[in-house]
Order: structure tokens, then C-alpha cells, then sequence
């Protein structure tokens, strides 16, 4: 699922385009939330915690339909270190729901949205692989 990969990754060489997807795909209320995130002023953002040196990619396991607009996606999220050449591997859920508006929106917005997809709720957790 491109919207869980495009929220979770970061790679400061590439924030432009995943950023604004993101936040053309998601309501206004987890657009606030991605926003907070994200912004430089927050010490826990991805910008102050790995900065030029590291990036993290995501890569999609599963995608659970839980009903007709939620779905529950398993995913690992990979923290690369380009300084010491080492990786860290977490395992991720996301819950996702959303809608298809048909709200008045700019030709800017639909180029990144056209079926007018926005995320509703978005909510990550860590998976414990312990048995």
C-alpha cells in the first residue's frame, strides 16, 4: 500500500514527493497529525533523529481487509545507516481507514489524488514476533 509506505519512510534526500502525497491522500485531521510529525521544529521528527545519515524504507507484508473502507497492513519499517553501513528492522501494523470525497479540491491536488482517496484514520503499533 503506497499511502503506508510514502507516511513511514524518510530519506532527506527524498521528502518533497512522499510528503505531498501524503498529504493529499489523507483528511485534514491525519494531515495534522503527519504535519506534526514531520515538522522540523519537533525534536522526535525524522529530520532531527536521523538528519542526512540514515533514511528508512518500508517494505509492504500484508494487507488485511477488515471491513469495506478499514484495512490492517503488516509491514517492516528499515532504519539504514549510510555512516556504519547497519540496519535495524521493526516490525509495524497500521490501521487505516478511510473515504472517497468528492469535495472541490485544486488541479494541484488531484494530480496527486485523483479518485479523491483521504485517509481517515491512520494508527501504527509495533508487532512482537515472540512466540
Amino acid at each position: 500500500m503506497h499511502y503506508v509506505t510514502n507516511y513511514e519512510s524518510y530519506d532527506d534526500d527524498n521528502l518533497n514527493v512522499p510528503y505531498q502525497l501524503v498529504y493529499a491522500q489523507s483528511s485534514e485531521h491525519v494531515r495534522d497529525q503527519y504535519e506534526d510529525r514531520m515538522k522540523s521544529t519537533n525534536k522526535d521528527s525524522p529530520y532531527k533523529r536521523y538528519g542526512k545519515d540514515k533514511f528508512i524504507t518500508v517494505r509492504v507484508i500484508s494487507v488485511n481487509k477488515l471491513n469495506d473502507n478499514t484495512v490492517d497492513v503488516k509491514f517492516e519499517k528499515t532504519l539504514h545507516d549510510r555512516a556504519t553501513n547497519t540496519e535495524q528492522v521493526a516490525q509495524k501494523e497500521a490501521i487505516i481507514k478511510w473515504e472517497f470525497s468528492t469535495a472541490e479540491t485544486s488541479q494541484k491536488m488531484l494530480d496527486r489524488d485523483p479518485l479523491g482517496f483521504k485517509v481517515t484514520y491512520y494508527q501504527t503499533s509495533q508487532v512482537s514476533l515472540e512466540t
